[in-house]
């Protein structure tokens, strides 16, 4: 009962979203069936055929959520943040196993470290601002 107490609750808020911030509209999109795959995978915990089946149905959903993105929106501006996810994933896993010593939740990557991590995210920061000093994909005003 209370989760059809939050969905009425955020769908009020979603149409205030809607209403005042049109252009990431894509954006709501994708939380929302973030949610909904979320709700799949705890409603079917025990039938796996079914929940592989849903599991089906919000991914292919996402594609074609991204696929609308990149079409009608920034082509450049997602395909800069595919870049900065790559380099951070890439930096954390050449750092993280050259000096890296202290694991950071091994259960759910056995291979992160805190300094892979860290070492990520500044490389991921340098790589961010010079490309956005050669290219100028953000502008701020002054």
């Amino acid at each position: 009962m209370i989760r059809l107490f939050t969905s009425l609750f955020l769908i009020f808020f979603l149409l205030i979203f809607i209403y005042y911030f049109e252009k990431y509209i894509p954006f709501a999109i994708i939380l929302i069936y973030s949610m909904i795959f979320y709700e799949i995978l705890f409603f079917f915990k025990n039938e796996k055929r079914r929940s592989f089946v849903l599991f089906l149905y919000v991914f292919i959903s996402l594609i074609s959520i991204e696929i609308y993105i990149i079409y009608f929106y920034e082509k450049v501006l997602f395909l800069y943040f595919i870049l900065l996810i790559s380099c951070f994933d890439i930096s954390s896993y050449i750092f993280g196993t050259l000096f890296g010593k202290k694991r950071i939740l091994p259960k759910i990557s056995p291979n992160k470290t805190i300094f892979g991590v860290l070492a990520g995210l500044l490389l991921t920061l340098i790589i961010s601002l010079s490309f956005n000093n050669f290219f100028y994909i953000f502008t701020f005003k002054t």
